[in-house]
């Protein structure tokens, strides 16, 4: 209060009325104190600021809202317009602006002085134009609050109208605030084109979470004018807000848009369109979620190629290989197979140097290696797909490429590096939105911390993934946490903690679900059984899943887990006593190990 009143000192009373009201609320004493200035209730005498009045006859309101609502009715009444008006421009508005829309001349800035004088606004920069701001976030609340809501529409339209014409020549940099002011306006057709326009560039720029709110909007304005919006804006619309929910990982309400838009589709009779799009749809249920279903995968890539191969459309062709390669590697464990679309693609895209197909294309072509466990060759592929992206701005592959690289340095044992790509994978899962990726940041670090066998931590991380995941729905995340903590717990010899973790996942094996990423999770899966039965001393089930891990592995190529079924074996047929054979299974998992 002593700050708030020139440094002078402050009568108890004054003090007891303000902070007693105020309740310790920083801002309240703030408003309260000129609350009290403004109605004359407390003055200076003498060096200190003293009540004027009895406290029974100073009316205070009970709330701070209040308070600022008061504030702003006591003013005159063109400064009361002024700051209503700039309250609908937002917290921050341009000079100009709010110039354009009062139609004010040089007395406009001795208005916005005296509201400056008043603790109303400040200045917030002078270059490149003059803008000023609120001073608190709550003052423009509830000055806009009190405006009736026809006159809020008026000055909304108003303000979006302003906007066009002072930045007719950059209009593109000021999307949000018009799709903002002509939606607020009930200006349907004009928000309708200004949302759709301001979802495609925050989508471009990665700004996810905004482009769906913006999209959003734009599906509920479509609504209220259906003529005025047509098949093709609003199949455009459901094409880009899909796409959007796929780089969130909220595959089940991409589906739904995919399928909106398929349907819109068949009405235009865009067939190349509806390729694509049926192979985005395709994505979607091929992970791991409510969705989740091979067969769908396998259904909607055919029905896609058909229509490819009936419209003899070459760079969807490029797309089908893409993804039919990425899935078969991701959900099928059909590695040798991906890699061969893959590399079908990327010979295609050189040839043309379409850098934006090609980019995924290696990407995913990396990984495949290093499920393979040619880790090194890997590696070359994922860095040259995160040098693409770099060089077109795709920052989903960017993001994207630092999982990958994780797995390629942690197999290479450069964990260093692997922690350097792990800090760089969850800035960019925090720029794009997607608390999907934040899950699988958890759960990277988890199993790293466990190859470091700071088994301790590894825990901490699995739970916090295990956590997210089920919050998220996001199965996959979540299953793989689960076997991470029956490994963290086996390593601390807690074999009953890692008996209910693998229970846990035995009741996940039985979800349709499943199907789409078995190949990964079954042999880390049958691995962990292998390894609890040794421990339990029940030799014929260890053995069984050792074999399994074995043959899941050798099924897929992948030598990490070939070389781990031959050491589970080998670990069982020492405990049989079968030396001779044990030899043989540890010397060919180190012969795998070694290639490695």
């Amino acid at each position: 209060v002593e700050a708030l009143l020139e440094q002078s000192s402050v009568d108890e009373n004054l003090k007891k009325l303000v902070l007693g009201k105020a309740g310790g609320n920083p801002l309240f004493v703030e408003e309260l104190t000129h609350s009290l200035l403004d109605t004359g209730a407390i003055g200076k005498s003498g060096g200190t600021y003293v009540l004027t009045k009895k406290i029974s006859d100073i009316e205070v309101p009970d709330s701070l809202q209040a308070v600022i609502a008061a504030r702003i009715d006591r003013l005159e009444e063109t400064l009361k317009h002024v700051l209503q008006v700039a309250s609908v421009i937002g917290r921050e508005f341009a000079f100009r602006v709010l110039k354009e829309i009062l139609k004010m001349k040089e007395e406009l800035r001795q208005h916005l002085a005296n509201l400056q004088g008043l603790e109303f606004v400040y200045e917030k920069t002078l270059f490149p134009e003059l803008e000023y701001i609120f001073k608190h976030a709550m003052t423009q609340e509830v000055a806009y609050s009190n405006l009736l809501l026809q006159r809020r529409k008026d000055f909304h339209r108003l303000a979006a109208e302003a906007i066009e014409k002072l930045y007719a020549e950059t209009l593109q940099e000021h999307l949000g605030p018009l799709a903002f002011h002509f939606y607020r306006a009930e200006a349907w057709e004009k928000a309708f084109k200004y949302l759709t326009a301001a979802g495609e560039r925050a989508r471009f720029a990665y700004a996810a979470r905004e482009a769906i709110d913006y999209f959003d909007k734009a599906v509920e304005v479509s609504r209220k004018i259906p003529d005025a919006v047509s098949k093709e804006q609003l199949m455009q619309l459901y094409e880009s807000r899909g796409r959007t929910w796929q780089v969130l990982m909220e595959v089940e309400k991409a589906a739904d848009d995919f399928q909106n838009e398929i349907t819109l589709l068949r009405e235009l009779g865009d067939k190349k369109k509806e390729a694509q799009a049926l192979i985005n749809l395709a994505n979607c249920y091929g992970t791991v979620g409510g969705l989740a279903d091979i067969d769908k995968v396998r259904e909607y890539f055919d029905k896609a190629h058909k229509l490819i191969k009936e419209t003899g459309d070459a760079a969807g062709e490029v797309r089908y290989q893409i993804f039919v390669g990425s899935s078969m590697i991701a959900s099928s464990g059909l590695i040798a197979e991906g890699e061969a679309h893959l590399q079908k693609a990327i010979d295609t895209c050189r040839k043309v140097g379409n850098k934006r197909g090609m980019g995924p294309a290696i990407g995913f072509l990396g990984l495949g290696h290093m499920f393979l466990g040619n880790f090194e060759t890997g590696m070359k592929k994922v860095i040259e797909s995160r040098e693409i992206a770099r060089e077109i701005g795709n920052h989903f592959l960017l993001v994207s490429s630092f999982h990958w690289s994780i797995l390629g340095h942690a197999g290479l044992g450069e964990y260093d590096e692997a922690f350097k790509d792990l800090e760089d994978l969850l800035n960019g899962s925090n720029e794009i939105g997607s608390q999907h990726l934040i899950a699988l940041v958890s759960n990277h670090y988890g199993w790293i911390y466990n190859e470091l066998c700071n088994f301790k931590k590894a825990i901490v991380y699995d739970q916090n993934g295990v956590d997210i995941s089920q919050r998220l729905e996001d199965w996959e995340c979540e299953i793989f946490s689960l076997l991470n903590l029956v490994g963290d717990h086996i390593s601390l010899g807690d074999y009953d903690k890692a008996q209910h973790y693998l229970d846990e996942v035995q009741k996940k094996r039985e979800l349709k679900w499943y199907r789409t990423r078995q190949w990964r999770y079954g042999m880390h899966y049958s691995r962990y059984m292998s390894e609890l039965s040794l421990l339990k001393g029940d030799y014929p089930k260890a053995m069984e899943f050792a074999e399994d891990t074995l043959a899941q592995g050798q099924h897929t190529a992948a030598k990490k887990y070939i070389s781990m079924g031959f050491k589970l074996k080998g670990q069982v047929l020492t405990e049989l006593e079968r030396i001779t054979e044990a030899a043989e299974c540890f010397e060919k998992g180190m012969d795998l190990a070694d290639q490695m």
